[in-house]
């Protein structure tokens, strides 16, 4: 199930790589509406957003056997980390170049992480995404 997760995540990641005009600007924050299959919001990514993402990383639980991320609703935030932040816990020690933020109502959120190697990993964290979610005027229900 959760490889859905990371199709989705990949093809949000190879949207950033259309342009050349996107290689001269910062990395945008990208809200993915998985139910309209498209990206459907920018976000400047500023250092307060960063530093809130990185909160989440800190109270990781554990790996998630239970993300679906299905194609009916739910939202994918990818979020590129510049630059890289250290993730060190028992299930990963890695520098994390992007954060993706998974939110399906209903559901606790989730994180698909990617290292510096493009190993994609799932994970469950307790940090509430609240202060995250109105700083990006982002809702999920």
């Amino acid at each position: 199930m959760w490889k859905k997760v990371v199709t989705a995540a990949l093809l949000v990641s190879a949207l950033l790589c259309g342009s050349a005009q996107a290689a001269l600007e910062p990395e945008r924050i990208l809200v993915y509406d998985v139910k309209k299959q498209e990206v459907v919001k920018k976000i400047d990514n500023t250092p307060a957003l960063q530093q809130e993402a990185k909160k989440w990383l800190d109270t990781v639980t554990g790996l998630s056997p239970r993300v679906n991320l299905g194609t009916d609703k739910g939202l994918i935030v990818k979020i590129p980390m510049d630059p890289p932040t250290r993730a060190d816990n028992q299930w990963m020690n890695a520098q994390i170049t992007e954060i993706n933020l998974i939110l399906r109502p209903g559901e606790k959120p989730a994180m698909l992480l990617f290292t510096e190697e493009n190993l994609p990993k799932v994970f469950e964290f307790t940090h509430d995404v609240g202060k995250f979610l109105r700083k990006t005027h982002l809702q999920y229900s």
